[in-house]
Parts: C-alpha cells; sequence; structure tokens
C-alpha cells in the first residue's frame, strides 16, 4: 500500500516543474522586460508602507538588486507570462499580535516603474 502511495507522490511533485509553467526558450529570448527600475529601493519602501501591518516596525531591511524575471498568470485566468524585474528584500516586522516575526524573505515584481502583485494559484 505504501509503494502506491509513494509513486503517486513522486508523480504529483514531478508537475510542480512542469514545462508548460515556465515560458518557452523562444518566448524568454524574445521578451520585453521594461525599463531598469533604478528607483527600485523607493518602490519597495512603499510597497512595505502599503501592504504591510505594522510598516513603522520593519527592522533590517535589506533589499536585493532587480534581476531580469517572470511571473505567470494562474491558468484560470489564462496563465499569461509577464516579464520585468524581479527584487528581493528581507526584513523582520511585527504581526497582529504586536510580535515579531522574525526575518522573512518576499519578492516584488516590477514592470516600467510600478509594482504589481505576484498572483498564486486558487
Amino acid at each position: 500500500m505504501r509503494k502506491p502511495i509513494a509513486a503517486l507522490m513522486v508523480l504529483a511533485l514531478a508537475g510542480c516543474s512542469a514545462p508548460w509553467m515556465q515560458p518557452s526558450k523562444d518566448a524568454l529570448a524574445a521578451a520585453d522586460y521594461g525599463t531598469f527600475p533604478t528607483n527600485y529601493e523607493a518602490l519597495v519602501k512603499e510597497r512595505i508602507r502599503t501592504t504591510f501591518f505594522d510598516s513603522y516596525s520593519v527592522q533590517e531591511l535589506k533589499i536585493g538588486a532587480p534581476v531580469k524575471g517572470w511571473i505567470k498568470d494562474p491558468a484560470i485566468t489564462g496563465g499569461t507570462f509577464h516579464f520585468g524585474y524581479l527584487v528581493n528584500f528581507e526584513c523582520n516586522a511585527k504581526n497582529r499580535q504586536g510580535g515579531y516575526v522574525g526575518l522573512k524573505t518576499t519578492q516584488v515584481f516590477i514592470r516600467d516603474g510600478s509594482v504589481r502583485d505576484i498572483p498564486t494559484e486558487p
């Protein structure tokens, strides 16, 4: 009984990196990433200010450099790929109970000077 369950789990995990979840090599070669976000630090700080529960409590903020990347809309809405710049940042901030949560890494997607939400599958 355990072997069929293990086999099903392997197949399920293999689907997580399926080719249809990534843009083709041709799409990557022809991709337009937009303008490089020279003001990415200000965009990240504004995103923190508008989305974090207690943005004034942010400590140890470290913002990485933008790298070319892509995001994909959920399949239910068409699965369209969007190209732009991904910026990782790390910080510690308070949660709704008033306690610090520890260093967490977050990523934002920037395209032509604005931050877009990174979609998640429902």
